[in-house]
């Protein structure tokens, strides 16, 4: 895998700015999204990637999952790798 595979073709990681509105501040954060009913949650990282920045990805590789606050929520966090 070589230097540009990570980055655009800007060489530039891509990110968004998300308003918070508990904090009240403004964010730099990976995209991403909720998953449709009955939809895999590699599908959704592609389409969230597209419907958030307009850029579509050659290669997206599943890279684990995990739970954001398990003392209050049941939801899972799945996590992507976007290249190309």
């Amino acid at each position: 895998m070589g230097k540009c595979d990570w980055f655009n073709k800007n060489e530039q990681v891509i990110l968004i700015e998300q308003f918070r509105h508990g904090t009240e501040e403004v964010f730099l954060e990976i995209p991403d999204g909720t998953i449709d009913e009955g939809e895999e949650p590699i599908i959704a990282a592609a389409r969230e990637l597209i419907e958030e920045r307009v850029f579509a990805a050659l290669e997206i590789i599943p890279v684990g999952n995990s739970r954001l606050n398990p003392a209050i929520q049941n939801n899972w966090i799945y996590h992507f790798l976007a290249l190309g």
